[in-house]
């Protein structure tokens, strides 16, 4: 059996369609996640997804996207600034901080803001030892952000630790909508 592999589409019908016409024969597709994120066309890219079936595995942009939409969230990709754009109120950057080993045999991460793009709210996720899955969340905003990039171990001084989560569930809960009258009693 030939698999096709796809990965890291972010929203790029043309480089999506250019990978398609340069694939060799396959039988199957396996797509390795992040079809969402960043590129103008995340409808388009969704839908080819779909259409060429197979394997999909949802990645880190996939989840949250999914996640806000649930919560009762619009979510709005930024073609220019590739930002989020939530419930056309604030806008959310995501970055992956990946783990490193000291010499002594502790964690570190080093996070970098973009500060070209200036979102809103900048949702770092923080990787596990080996790098593969999300450790915790770290729900950043900008206006307390007065830094270019963040050192971080893995117990942090409170005044950074008190951004921290477990899951993205507090954000999520931040794109929901209310209806007026629930809000007002």
């Amino acid at each position: 059996m030939r698999i096709l592999l796809l990965s890291d589409i972010h929203s790029n019908l043309e480089a999506l369609e250019a990978c398609l016409a340069a694939a060799p024969p396959h039988d199957v597709v396996a797509n390795l996640g992040d079809i969402v994120g960043y590129g103008a066309s995340p409808n388009e890219v969704t839908a080819q997804a779909r259409e060429l079936g197979g394997t999909l595995v949802r990645g880190n942009h996939d989840k949250v996207v999914a996640g806000l939409e649930s919560a009762g969230g619009s979510v709005v990709r930024d073609p220019l600034t590739e930002l989020l754009l939530i419930n056309l109120e604030f806008t959310a950057s995501i970055v992956l901080a990946r783990s490193f080993e000291t010499q002594t045999g502790l964690l570190r991460w080093h996070l970098r803001f973009d500060t070209g793009l200036a979102p809103d709210v900048t949702i770092a996720v923080r990787l596990d030892r080996s790098n593969e899955a999300p450790l915790d969340y770290y729900i950043l905003p900008s206006i307390d952000m007065n830094t270019t990039r963040i050192r971080m171990a893995e117990d942090n001084a409170l005044a950074l630790d008190a951004y921290r989560f477990s899951s993205l569930d507090f954000f999520y809960s931040m794109a929901a909508r209310t209806a007026f009258q629930e809000a007002a009693a």
